[in-house]
């Protein structure tokens, strides 16, 4: 009897997972949207993380579905996401409908997880008034006051390196990269010196390694923050790791009490920060927003950190790679680089570095073929009807614009495994619809340090080429293959280049 009643019970279990996941999984299907078969309990994500990278999967989810109309789908574990083929229907997303998806469906709580409350993260009207206090902290005039700061740490950048060619070390330009961009963080947001170009042990950057959701346990927190937010606020859940939270906070907490004490004042992105939560404005600014929170401070410390440590980096070393392997590209970058500031009176000023326009279009080169921000992510807000269908988007749902597809995709791209940054020619440029391109976003959200992303990773490489040559070194792994454990555009082995001073 007991073994009859157990068999029933376990057989009633078994229908109700296998109902549950068909009716989890059958999302897709019956609203007519393609979509590759899913397998409980991860959906269309098994292997991802482990032998297969995450954009390798979306990848593949685009090629395939790309050609079946302007939407495709798949599923994380059990939730349906939306997967945009179509790059008409990204403008609508990012610009003409941005109502209908101006969320990027983060997880955030200002009271456990201050570091979580962004302008990345942040939604609705929460973004909107944060947004409009901090939109010229990025200026173009800004920058410029940042320049001495930067010049000095592309000095240091240029010994560095030449003490490797010096001694014929091999450098791993995604380490110095990573570094470079962690030494201008750690001065422009911070006013800290942590010495990442020379100490192996600098705390930042041994603190970055969160960037790449390598601990499973990292990532299945994550996860499951972002599926059930409402539940993980009222649970004060936190997703920013407790070593990553205390240690910006006392930065933070140490560099405001320091500044204020002995009234300090440098033309770097922190001292703007204080200028808002003490003023409300930046000096020369005519209109007050309003100030922003000591919680908003820190927070926009942190995601300068996010935002300009990965996707810099990236840009950065990817670039170097692909010059060390064309070595008349590299020349005629360096050509460039030195002539336009011989027109400076041989000065690496802001305006020279923005005059750079083949190194430019390296960069973005390097941006399209290993883009850094490889999805753009939005949450429907409302109920959207996509145009020319009978689709509609329910509100509350994800969906993913395939940003490194796209970028890598022969349509938009003839030979998208080639580096040519001839791509970016203006005369080309014209031709080519600019939502095939936009590896900082588009629309209301696009990336507010974008110019600072492009002046930071121009004079890193302008700072190497000037004074340097680099070739391939037999460490490299050749051609570049994706660690899958990681999320970001992080290389088996890094990025092992012979340099040679000039």
């Amino acid at each position: 009897m007991a073994s009859s009643l157990l068999i029933i019970c376990a057989t009633l279990v078994m229908l109700f997972i296998f109902t549950y996941f068909k009716k989890k999984y059958d999302y897709f299907k019956d609203r007519g949207i393609p979509n590759p078969t899913p397998y409980w309990p991860l959906g269309n994500f098994w292997k991802v993380g482990l032998t297969v990278h995450f954009i390798h999967r979306v990848n593949e989810i685009y090629n395939r579905f790309k050609n079946n109309g302007k939407i495709c789908g798949f599923y994380i574990f059990t939730t349906p996401v939306y997967v945009v083929t179509d790059i008409d229907l990204i403008k609508n997303i990012l610009v003409k409908d941005f109502e209908s998806f101006h969320d990027r469906g983060l997880y955030y709580n200002e009271n456990s997880d201050p570091l979580s409350a962004h302008i990345f993260s942040v939604a609705g009207e929460q973004w909107k008034t944060l947004r409009q206090k901090m939109t010229t902290t990025f200026s173009s005039g800004k920058i410029k006051g940042m320049m001495p700061t930067l010049s000095k740490i592309s000095n240091e950048l240029i010994e560095v390196v030449g003490e490797a060619a010096d001694n014929k070390i091999d450098i791993n330009y995604r380490d110095m990269a990573s570094r470079f961009m962690c030494e201008i963080i750690g001065e422009i947001a911070f006013g800290l010196k942590c010495n990442a170009l020379r100490d192996p042990n600098c705390e930042m950057m041994l603190l970055s390694d969160f960037l790449s959701f390598k601990d499973m346990t990292q990532r299945l927190s994550y996860f499951f923050a972002n599926s059930c937010q409402d539940l993980c606020r009222t649970l004060n859940i936190q997703i920013t790791p407790k070593r990553i939270q205390d240690f910006f906070l006392r930065v933070v907490d140490e560099a405001v009490e320091y500044r204020e004490k002995n009234k300090i004042r440098r033309n770097d992105y922190f001292d703007m920060l204080l200028q808002l939560k003490n003023v409300g404005k930046l000096e020369g600014d005519v209109t007050n927003h309003g100030k922003i929170s000591y919680t908003d401070l820190t927070a926009a410390c942190f995601v300068f950190f996010l935002a300009g440590f990965e996707t810099s980096s990236t840009a950065l070393s990817y670039a170097l790679y692909e010059l060390a392997i064309n070595q008349e590209l590299q020349d005629r970058t360096r050509d460039e680089i030195e002539k336009v500031i011989q027109e400076y009176d041989g000065e690496v000023s802001y305006e020279a570095i923005m005059n750079m326009e083949f190194a430019d279009r390296v960069i973005n080169e390097s941006l399209r073929k290993y883009t850094p921000g490889n999805i753009l992510m939005r949450r429907c807000t409302k109920d959207y009807k996509v145009p020319g269908t009978d689709l509609t988007i329910e509100r509350g749902k994800y969906v993913f614009l395939p940003m490194h597809a796209i970028h890598n995709d022969p349509k938009y791209f003839p030979e998208p495994e080639k580096f040519n940054p001839d791509r970016f020619a203006p005369e080309v440029v014209k031709e080519r619809n600019p939502f095939a391109f936009l590896p900082f976003g588009e629309g209301p959200r696009i990336c507010m340090g974008l110019r600072f992303g492009q002046i930071q990773t121009r004079l890193g490489l302008a700072s190497i080429l000037r004074h340097h040559r680099v070739f391939l070194s037999e460490k490299t792994v050749h051609p570049i293959r994706l660690d899958p454990k990681d999320v970001t555009m992080m290389p088996y082995g890094g990025i092992w280049l012979r340099t040679e001073r000039l």
